[in-house]
């Protein structure tokens, strides 16, 4: 994407960083959907609602098809139909059933509970994109109903792309990530390519897509894919149109990958998005009890972007001209309410020789001085203040020259991303891109504010 400007343009490598949690929220929902083997039986074809229409069942509950995914099962990689139903109601509702029509033929799923203010999965674990008539590459008309009593409370219908019939894992991966377990590290998550779209048999897996983005996650974990899936698609184009940046390759979907790796203490971003912890286990159980804020359906209910820190370092991908630590200043700059609608409020404030720190659960405020962004923090207690240092920059920055002059600096990034052949074989200086756009020298500014000047560049701070 570009705009016409008279100004140089520049981009940026993905950097592994840091995540956060937050205060408790509704708890959301603890299971998956569950199913009856209902088999594909043939129908008149599909209905003509496109809107998701709601009618309450009795008893306060409100139930709405949130999204339409395409699901694959590492443990038979077929894939097939889901809808995602929700219940927006403060009670629960029961006794449902979903039907999913697609193509002239549908399947019926009976429902689990669904929790107040929760989702379940509809799927049938019986049916196949081939028994819904699919072929890859075909662009079909799904449309998921759920029914009480009966009688119809809900309904979405998408024309979906089916690009996939299956997602199993290609000779060449399979060879790669053999070599990896039995000769490097014998970790799964660290050896699956990150943007590969494959879902494993061995440890089970499950993948689920919705337009340009999919979420691989362990089976046990399912009910974390469609909150994924849910939340990418309120937060990526408040990113995209924030930042002024695409989603890079556009023909490949951003892929989260939930996963045990022991590569990061906590977040991670690469090719795709690898959300990782030690304590896996723990991590899994704290999203789907509530205990991270941003991690759950009443946050994704309110239209709330939960992952704008990481989201944000996939738009930069690959870029030669941001250093990791201005990078990763953009990416707290990001999780912000008034420029994505993050889910929550940015817990520092910017002044002139420093940031003011502030506690979340009882607002104590601490003044921490601002860190050399121009030293290379290999110490782990140094991250904190260099994110917290990058991202008073990008305040500076974009509260003295302005909207426009940031958006103009993204494309000048966006211009050194690392492509074959692409305009910048060296090592871009981040002042020497940021000047042409503002039409002035901020050196001297940036280095006793930030420490950083005209040298700063990714490749003198190694990453």
């Amino acid at each position: 994407m570009r705009r016409a400007v008279t100004f140089v343009a520049l981009s940026l490598l993905l950097a592994s960083c840091g995540g956060g949690e937050g205060s408790r929220f509704t708890v959301p929902p603890t299971t998956a959907g569950t199913s009856t083997p209902a088999g594909v039986t043939t129908t008149s074809g599909p209905g003509t609602t496109a809107a998701t229409s709601t009618t309450a069942p009795a008893g306060g509950a409100e139930v709405v098809v949130w999204q339409i995914l395409q699901r694959w099962d590492g443990a038979l990689p077929l894939g097939s139909f889901e809808a995602t139903v929700c219940n927006l109601g403060p009670q629960p509702a029961m006794g449902l059933e979903a039907v999913l029509t697609a193509n002239g033929f549908e399947v019926r799923v009976t429902l689990p509970e669904v929790p107040a203010r929760g989702c379940v999965d509809a799927y049938d674990p019986a049916s196949t994109f081939a028994g819904f008539g699919v072929e890859a590459g075909q662009t079909v008309t799904v449309r998921a109903a759920v029914l009480a009593g009966g009688a119809e409370v809900a309904s979405r219908e998408e024309a979906v792309a089916v690009d996939l019939r299956s997602p199993e894992p290609t000779p060449e991966v399979l060879e790669a990530y053999t070599w990896c377990m039995e000769n490097n590290e014998p970790v799964h998550g660290n050896c699956v390519p990150l943007s590969a779209r494959t879902a494993f048999a061995e440890p089970h897996e499950v993948m689920k897509q919705a337009g340009r983005y999919t979420v691989i996650t362990p089976a046990e974990w399912e009910p974390l894919a469609s909150m994924t899936v849910a939340d990418m698609a309120i937060c990526l184009p408040r990113l995209e149109e924030y930042l002024g940046i695409p989603l890079p390759r556009l023909s490949t979907p951003l892929v989260w990958h939930y996963s045990e790796s022991t590569g990061y203490t906590w977040f991670g971003a690469a090719e795709g998005i690898q959300q990782i912890t030690p304590a896996a286990a723990d991590f899994y159980e704290g999203v789907l009890s509530g205990q991270f804020t941003q991690h759950s359906w009443e946050s994704i209910f309110r239209g709330l972007c939960s992952e704008a820190h990481e989201t944000t370092h996939i738009l930069t991908n690959e870029f030669q001209g941001m250093p990791r630590w201005l990078n990763e200043g953009l990416a707290v700059y990001m999780g912000n309410a008034e420029r994505t609608n993050w889910y929550s409020r940015s817990y520092y404030r910017c002044e002139e020789t420093g940031y003011v720190d502030i506690n979340y659960l009882n607002l104590e405020e601490t003044f921490v001085p601002y860190v050399a962004l121009g030293i290379d923090p290999l110490v782990a207690d140094t991250a904190g203040p260099y994110y917290a240092t990058g991202a008073c920059f990008w305040t500076y920055f974009e509260s003295t020259f302005g909207h426009e002059a940031l958006l103009a600096v993204m494309d000048a990034l966006e211009q050194t991303r690392e492509v074959p052949g692409g305009p910048f074989q060296g090592c871009p200086k981040f002042l020497d891109l940021v000047t042409p756009v503002i039409g002035e020298d901020i050196s001297a500014l940036t280095q006793e504010r930030f420490g950083f000047g005209r040298d700063y560049a990714r490749c003198s701070l190694g990453g």
